[in-house]
């Protein structure tokens, strides 16, 4: 919609890019409007497994502060995760 704003981003360092592949997921169930994800290959043509999956939200300030779709969505165990936000839970 012309009103949406994104409300989240990230930014990768150089030399991470200069030795891993990132890769952003649009299609994952997890990102939206308010969170990316990212994930993060040492060899993607070695290894289909991303090395590091980056899971970053921002949970707007509502009258709703709930967060379970954040939480019904399944994270394949397999990969390591590192999930950052900010909750605005001082809001709460």
């Amino acid at each position: 919609m012309p009103t949406d704003m994104c409300k989240a981003m990230a930014y990768v360092q150089k030399s991470l890019v200069d030795n891993c592949t990132v890769v952003h997921r649009p299609n994952h169930p997890l990102t939206m409007l308010h969170s990316v994800v990212l994930n993060i290959f040492k060899d993607p043509i070695l290894d289909n497994t991303p090395s590091l999956q980056v899971v970053n939200v921002y949970h707007p300030l509502a009258t709703d502060h709930s967060l379970g779709y954040f939480f019904c969505h399944h994270i394949n165990d397999i990969n390591p995760t590192l999930l950052i936000s900010d909750f605005n839970t001082h809001s709460l």
